[in-house]
């Protein structure tokens, strides 16, 4: 353990000195952010705020994730390679995206389909490469049971799908200062935990391995919220919430603990959820609203409730969720 808290201090003071270089070279190109009109009108007065801030704690999470995520050995290969990637491809598309907002001054940058559909291409591929390998396979952890259920071909849909909807989950979740960060943190500290249990109860090296990516990515997360806790000084960006989107789905596919999600993640599910029963709602009423802004955490601020209250009720919410995830899978 003192191995993965070394490697784990690496990254959140890597991620703190990245935040703290890459303000003024945002500042100097005007990487601001364009703010949605039909946001809160209170989320206004951000309109030009550094945004890309992603790039600061994912080159931090990652560059030390591969600097010391390969000192546990496994003859079935390293899944940390599987994370770095799929981290990476996800990110990148965020970035794309994150781009054209910044070079034409859009707040909605790639449109709905142009984001989608590479989500969904990865999504297939990463999908297609789990169920072929030998360390990873179509098996997924059942609650109260140390045994798998494996889904076979099925496997492919079922991965693909999760790995666009956390993805998308990530970016909705993304909506005020500290949200993600505080509350993908506590989730990568979980799947840390997890997944560095399971390595040494099966002796399974890779998934200590993943464990240590965990621990970083958590690290450099928490780092970054230095410079986006309420009023922040630095937007993470596309590029960050969907390459925690993407990391964060792909432990939960190397870790078979695809059905801890829903615990883990709990707070990003309610804000999709929120998002999708807004749209249904207003279509079978005609235009009429089921809250006051959706997802659900801009209904609580318009609501009176303070982005800081929020962001506290969430992080409360994601460490019961993942407290529930260890009794029930471990």
């Amino acid at each position: 353990m003192v191995y993965h808290i070394i490697a784990g201090l690496c990254a959140l003071l890597l991620s703190m000195l990245g935040g703290y270089t890459l303000l003024p070279v945002l500042k100097k190109l005007r990487v601001g952010q364009t703010i949605n009109e039909l946001g809160p009108q209170n989320h206004m007065a951000k309109q030009g705020a550094l945004t890309m801030g992603g790039v600061s704690f994912l080159a931090a999470g990652l560059l030390c994730s591969l600097a010391f995520g390969f000192r546990y050995k496994n003859d079935h290969g390293q899944l940390l390679l599987y994370c770095v990637l799929c981290t990476l491809s996800f990110g990148l598309v965020g970035f794309v995206d994150d781009y054209l907002k910044v070079v034409r001054h859009r707040s909605e940058g790639l449109t709905v389909k142009q984001k989608l559909l590479p989500q969904i291409v990865l999504a297939i591929v990463f999908a297609v490469i789990a169920y072929a390998s030998d360390s990873i396979g179509s098996g997924i952890m059942l609650p109260f049971t140390s045994k798998r259920l494996e889904l076979g071909v099925f496997y492919i849909p079922v991965a693909a799908f999760v790995i666009v909807a956390v993805d998308n989950s990530a970016n909705i979740l993304d909506g005020l200062d500290g949200l993600l960060s505080s509350n993908s943190s506590i989730a990568f500290a979980a799947m840390s935990a997890y997944a560095t249990y399971t390595g040494i109860v099966t002796q399974n090296g890779s998934l200590m391995n993943t464990g240590v990516f965990c621990l970083c990515m958590c690290a450099a997360v928490f780092g970054f919220l230095r410079y986006n806790t309420h009023p922040a000084k630095m937007f993470m960006g596309d590029v960050g919430s969907l390459g925690i989107g993407g990391a964060l789905a792909a432990v939960s596919i190397v870790s078979g603990s695809m059905l801890m999600l829903p615990f883990m993640l709990v707070t990003m599910m309610i804000s999709s959820l929120s998002d999708f029963a807004q749209v249904i709602y207003m279509r079978r009423h005609h235009g009429r609203k089921l809250m006051r802004m959706s997802p659900l955490h801009h209904h609580l601020e318009l609501g009176g409730m303070p982005e800081t209250h929020v962001v506290s009720l969430y992080s409360t919410i994601t460490l019961i969720g993942c407290a529930a995830a260890f009794i029930l899978f471990m």
